[in-house]
């Protein structure tokens, strides 16, 4: 039977050294790059940038991890900022990394089937580039993953006068982690019946997000206002969001013949690690995804 695997990677910021460090001994496990094992890769924000590196590039996992960590450390240094309302980190530091593994490149040139979000605040939707389609594939690929890291607070949006839109961070909507859009281009792509499919979800590890009843329901309107926002972290609703989807996953594997499907992720982060860009963690990021590649079924990606 033919089997087809599919990886989704979540955005996180600096956390995304966590999914990194997974994906690098899945290439150690396997014995083969990533874009050798997966038919679709699918990421947001971080999680795009990772998989275009390596796919694009054809760079393995193990020899750009500690320079992607130097580079994380590199971008999310502050910037002397005037006026002060303006974005916290410099977009020109990201884009030198990006320049030196795919610049000159083609969102086509990814040796396997890549897709990435980005949110047009123009049309008010999501939309997804895929390397496979006609269009999107002659598209730039430094263009199209900087419209995937444009956080509010961190980068801003992207400015796109070319095709009158303005871009924002992949994971400000409803698809940080992408695997409900995942499994509708499974569907897309003919991959059911008798063609077996493994989907791999990787998260960038969350702390605990559940609230005691005593303590919650003392909550004014102020507090369940600022519950609801959770600015750093994106909005409870794309907390919430993330996590519902995961879990639609879970139940669809119970019930779709062929359809497989694992979640690995570290759902009760230390509150002080979980943020989008706490540098002096890298190293426990690391740590962590080498603790959480151990859940990895390796069996379903050989």
């Amino acid at each position: 039977m033919t089997i087809k695997k599919v990886l989704s990677i979540d955005g996180g910021g600096a956390k995304g050294v966590i999914p990194f460090t997974m994906i690098k001994n899945i290439e150690k496990e396997v014995g083969k790059p990533i874009y050798e094992i997966f038919d679709l890769i699918v990421g947001s924000s971080i999680g795009a940038i990772i998989p275009a590196v390596l796919t694009i590039n054809g760079s393995s996992a193990e020899e750009l991890l500690p320079i992607f960590k130097d580079t994380i450390r590199d971008i999310f240094t502050p910037r002397v900022r005037f006026p002060f309302f303006q974005p916290k980190y410099d977009r020109k530091r990201a884009v030198k990394f990006l320049d030196k593994y795919i610049g000159g490149k083609k969102l086509s040139d990814a040796k396997t089937k890549y897709m990435l979000t980005s949110v047009n605040i123009v049309s008010g939707r999501t939309h997804f580039f895929k390397s496979w389609e006609k269009k999107d594939g002659k598209l730039d690929a430094i263009e199209v993953v900087n419209r995937t890291y444009a956080a509010p607070l961190y980068f801003g949006s992207l400015v796109d006068k070319k095709n009158k839109a303005v871009w924002l961070d992949g994971g400000t909507s409803n698809n940080n982690s992408p695997v409900m859009e995942s499994y509708i281009e499974i569907l897309r792509q003919g991959w059911t019946g008798s063609t077996k499919v493994h989907m791999l979800s990787l998260g960038c590890g969350q702390k605990d997000y559940s609230v005691p009843f005593k303590k919650a329901s003392r909550y004014k309107n102020i507090k369940q206002v600022f519950y609801y926002m959770e600015p750093v972290q994106g909005g409870a609703a794309r907390i919430v969001s993330s996590d519902s989807q995961n879990n639609w996953l879970k139940e669809l594997d119970e019930v779709t013949p062929n359809f497989t499907f694992q979640r690995i992720n570290l759902n009760n982060m230390d509150p002080n690690l979980d943020g989008m860009d706490k540098i002096m963690y890298l190293d426990e990021y690391e740590s962590i995804g080498e603790n959480l590649s151990k859940q990895i079924n390796y069996d379903l990606l050989k």
